[in-house]
């Protein structure tokens, strides 16, 4: 099973490909960044706009991704959709924690879920960043909804979430002026970057378990059929020394006729349930009875759970 993802390009790629098409030198992303946030951070002094400060922060934090070697979530199709229903309110910002904290989102295809009009979520920088002066975290995500510029770079929209700790994702939402929340950036809408926004906050709470299968580590493709007979740490390994980190989330999601569907289910554990983690409730036979009557689709079942 293998699919394509739209890969979250930075700002040095941008410019690289103009260069080469020009027959000039290219930059490397060590030698790029550094004076590239000199130039934006200047003119950003200079116009005191809430803009171009968020300039200067995409690239601080494409740099700080392009550090950690790029590592990217692959969501899968099947699953945008359950995680995009998340209710913010019941979400507290101290669960909410991003790993690594500079990671892609990437998306195989248009999703109602992360649509808006003819503009779709290819994928997005998803930052976890910290204030310099309330030493408060921030929840930054830059997203190519496929709008392009006159030199063909992408357009970037941002939504920018605080996370001070005792307040739920709603909360702070609200705590937020509108134009400070969001920069149109081209086209932005707002319910694409809330959508997304449900999304990453579901994926930070997303059961780790292996046996849950929800996020699983990403490998080769040359070893992705030995990966999935026998998980094995030197498939992953091997992976990252080439270069390649990333997981993949819901790619083991599959519907099977005559069984439930698997899906999301909110858990309150811990010491008096205060952590909230969301896990697959697996797919299971039900009404065996009626099942045996059916020669095929699905039966119908009532099921306790809250999805």
């Amino acid at each position: 099973m293998t699919r394509s993802f739209n890969e979250y390009r930075p700002a040095v790629d941008h410019v690289n490909q103009l260069l080469r098409s020009q027959g000039r030198k290219t930059y490397s992303w060590e030698t790029y960044y550094p004076e590239a946030i000199r130039r934006n951070a200047r003119a950003s002094k200079n116009e005191k706009s809430l803009q171009s400060a968020v300039a200067v922060n995409q690239l601080l934090c494409e740099e700080r991704w392009l550090r950690l070697r790029r590592p990217y979530y692959n969501v899968w199709p099947r699953i945008v959709g359950p995680l995009c229903r998340v209710d913010l309110s019941q979400v507290l910002t101290d669960h909410v924690r991003l790993a690594p904290k500079h990671c892609a989102f990437r998306f195989a295809e248009r999703s109602e879920a992360l649509s808006c009009g003819d503009y779709w979520a290819r994928s997005a920088l998803v930052n976890m960043v910290e204030d310099d002066r309330s030493g408060h975290l921030h929840l930054a995500i830059y997203i190519d909804v496929g709008e392009v510029d006159e030199r063909g770079h992408a357009v970037l929209s941002y939504r920018c979430v605080g996370l001070q700790p005792g307040y739920s994702i709603a909360e702070r939402i609200d705590a937020l002026p509108e134009d400070e929340e969001t920069i149109n950036r081209g086209a932005w809408t707002r319910e694409i970057g809330l959508s997304l926004l449900r999304l990453v906050v579901s994926c930070c709470l997303l059961s780790r378990d292996p046996s849950d299968e929800l996020v699983s580590p990403d490998v080769l493709t040359s070893d992705r059929q030995r990966w999935d007979n026998k998980r094995e740490q030197a498939l992953v390994d091997r992976a990252h020394r080439r270069g390649k980190v990333g997981w993949d989330i819901g790619r083991y999601l599959e519907q099977s006729p005559h069984y439930r569907v698997p899906h999301l289910c909110t858990f309150h554990v811990g010491a008096g349930r205060q952590q909230t983690v969301v896990k697959l409730r697996k797919g299971s036979l039900i009404h065996r009875e009626v099942v045996e009557q059916i020669p095929s689709g699905l039966s119908a079942a009532k099921s306790g759970e809250t999805t």
